[in-house]
């Protein structure tokens, strides 16, 4: 595990003693944005296989909700060595890209609708 990666782990508050520690432990921080004025972090992170969808749940509620404490926003993309995963995992993954589509789509059509009404 990189030493900016587990500062950021206890940070986030990310529990050692869960399961999901285990996979997360062995990610690391590619890059990191910082948009000052905008107060908002960019991270690229890398991880040797796909996360389960319960350890990426926790790691994005965890780093999310570490941020906006602050008073910051964080996003991210990951990176991954072996991209091999089975079709349970992937339709976990893939409701959540419908879900965060749906939040996308309807705050631009509600901006739309203000805008011209």
């Amino acid at each position: 595990m990189s030493d900016k990666f587990q500062l950021l782990l206890k940070q986030i508050r990310f529990p050692e003693d869960h399961d999901a520690f285990k996979e997360i432990k062995d990610g690391s921080i590619e890059t990191v944005k910082l948009f000052k004025s905008k107060r908002q972090w960019f991270f690229v992170f890398s991880f040797p296989s796909v996360l389960s969808y319960e350890s990426f749940g926790l790691f994005d509620s965890l780093l999310h909700s570490s941020f906006n404490s602050l008073g910051a926003k964080a996003s991210f993309e990951i990176r991954l060595v072996s991209t091999a995963c089975n079709d349970s995992l992937l339709g976990d993954y893939f409701s959540y890209a419908l879900d965060s589509l749906k939040s996308v789509t309807l705050f631009y059509l509600f901006f739309i609708l203000k805008s011209k009404g």
